[in-house]
């Protein structure tokens, strides 16, 4: 059977590769096809924003499309891809079904994800809960948080706990106090003192205005 494979790349910076993409599609019967690499000759395939079509013959499957497996090779192990979308059309010189995969992730160099039509399913019908188990733990680590300070919005640990760069404790937690009009810093807060808190992968600087006074002559 001829098939039609459309793939779009993401738009973000880092976001094509110069690696091989393969597809493997799996009907409903269970039937698989092989890996099949989707290039087109003398193409720069998965450049940023780009987007690709592959025509390809003696596919070994039938319709309905079950699940795909999107994969790619070991070369560039550095090289991230990141793919937003991809269809498959069965029979296209017939105008057969087309099946959409919305894809929206980072696939390495040897990684892969088994995707279904439409993009999701009810966990019971999931034909791989393994790797959906992974990608969960991943997300978890990904998001992690902490409540820094009551009432406020939580901050990512990336992964990790906090690092504070500080000279001096609260019961906030720690803090470096600045003086506005001092670059340099000191100890003692004064009336206008900027507040910096550091993370691994964010910072907050917040300026606190803590004592205002006006002078005013007497009237005569």
């Amino acid at each position: 059977m001829d098939v039609l494979i459309k793939t779009k790349t993401g738009n973000f910076l880092g976001a094509g590769t110069n690696g091989a993409v393969y597809v493997k599609l799996v009907s409903s019967d269970g039937k698989e096809s092989a890996d099949l690499m989707l290039d087109v000759l003398w193409k720069n395939d998965f450049e940023q924003g780009a987007e690709g079509e592959y025509w390809l013959s003696n596919v070994a499957v039938t319709a309905p499309i079950r699940e795909l497996k999107l994969s790619r090779d070991t070369i560039y192990p550095l090289d991230q891809w990141f793919c937003r979308s991809l269809s498959v059309q069965l029979s296209p010189g017939e105008n057969g079904p087309t099946y959409y995969f919305p894809v929206d992730r980072w696939i390495g160099a040897g990684g892969y994800v088994w995707l279904v039509p439409g993009g999701c399913c009810l966990p019971q019908d999931d034909w791989h809960p393994h790797e959906r188990q992974k990608e969960l733990l991943v997300m978890k680590e990904r998001y992690k948080s902490f409540n820094h300070t009551e009432g406020l919005l939580p901050m990512t640990t990336a992964g990790g706990k906090p690092s504070t760069a500080s000279t001096k404790s609260s019961r906030q937690g720690k803090y470096r106090s600045q003086s506005i009009d001092d670059p340099k810093g000191k100890d003692d807060a004064s009336p206008h003192t900027s507040t910096v808190f550091t993370y691994k992968r964010l910072t907050v600087v917040t300026v606190m205005q803590l004592e205002v006074s006006y002078e005013t002559s007497p009237v005569s």
